[in-house]
């Protein structure tokens, strides 16, 4: 991977997609979007498959893998739950403040801090929005990617004398993704749905085989341009969800590990795109409470501002400083390693 790249910038404008995407449900707007959440979604995980195979690969140790993995997404998404029941909820509620702390729903939601279940409503809050009764939507992501982490910790320790199995392994779960969005289960999986897990775990792996593949496997940084013709092309299809689940990765990665001028630089003023992506819901949301009569554009606008200025507070008053402990979980030969790569495989 080269030590300049644009992961950073992939995952602000990711962040984005996602904050515009809800941007019509939640305003109530007819404006189409496509696909646009989806694509995003499906190129987080992509992405999160590319890097997380490689922050393995460089430390194949369990516990310090998951514990740089918990030291990546736990803080900014404790931070939202909290902010959420204890801040922006008591203010906004239509209920007296001792029947929202003991409504059962409250504790229901606190208890989203462990991640399975996630909850998303509040006593009586957003309960007149157009989107009503939905505080946290875009965190329903959360769960899978930490199922990701688990299930890529535990493939590396069961190939862990067998490492030339990975790419055979990952190819069968690829194809085993895609029989099962043929043949889509029902249901649920450890509290998450299954068919939603298939297909962010179809994601997650394509990213991971193009990490293992990143010397054999031609990546054009170009690639995004006939990917989103094609999906625009398609868009309705059942071709679509084969090009989101598997071209968006390639694309994505392609465009992610080359290094585009300026672009590639967005990363120096920090990391806010975790941030947008855990806080921007809510933002929107409240927004919508507080100024039900706000245009489309003006409420985009805004949402993007104070998403945007969320996600750089929460990187460098809780992100970064927790990310900092990561080095009591690298390798003693490791723990001085290479500024930017750390960066990289944050995400």
């Amino acid at each position: 991977m080269a030590q300049k790249n644009n992961f950073d910038f992939v995952r602000i404008i990711a962040a984005l997609a996602v904050l515009v995407s809800h941007a019509r449900p939640i305003h109530d707007a007819t404006f189409p979007l496509g696909d646009l959440g989806a694509a995003a979604v499906f190129a987080f995980f992509a992405v999160s498959g590319y890097l997380v195979s490689a922050s393995w690969e460089r430390d194949p140790h369990p516990f310090r893998f998951l514990l740089r993995r918990a030291l990546r997404i736990l803080p900014g998404f404790f931070c939202a739950i909290l902010l959420a029941a204890c801040v922006v909820g008591p203010m906004l509620t239509t209920l007296p403040e001792a029947v929202y702390l003991s409504d059962p729903r409250f504790a229901l939601y606190v208890r989203s801090l462990l991640l399975y279940p996630m909850r998303f409503v509040l006593p009586g809050v957003f309960e007149h929005n157009p989107l009503a009764n939905n505080v946290n939507g875009s965190l329903w992501t959360l769960p899978l990617e930490a199922t990701m982490y688990f299930g890529l910790c535990l493939l590396g320790m069961a190939l862990r004398f067998a490492r030339r199995a990975t790419v055979p392994v990952l190819v069968a779960l690829l194809a085993a993704g895609c029989w099962l969005e043929i043949h889509p289960p029902s249901g649920n999986f450890c509290m998450m749905d299954a068919h939603e897990l298939v297909r962010a775990g179809t994601s997650f792996a394509t990213g991971a085989l193009l990490w293992h593949l990143r010397t054999r496997i031609p990546l054009f940084s170009w690639a995004w341009l006939p990917v989103a013709a094609a999906i625009i092309m398609t868009r309705g299809s059942a071709v679509e969800i084969w090009l989101l689940m598997l071209a968006i990765p390639y694309a994505v990665i392609s465009f992610a590990v080359s290094e585009t001028p300026y672009l590639s630089r967005i990363g120096a003023l920090g990391d806010p795109s975790y941030g947008i992506y855990v806080y921007a819901f809510l933002i929107q949301q409240t927004l919508m409470a507080l100024f039900p009569h706000i245009g489309f554009g003006p409420f985009v606008l805004a949402s993007i501002i104070l998403s945007v200025v969320a996600g750089y507070m929460s990187w460098h008053i809780l992100e970064k400083p927790a990310l900092r402990l990561k080095n009591f979980a690298a390798q003693p030969n490791t723990a001085s390693g290479n500024k930017t790569n750390r960066r990289a495989s944050a995400g």
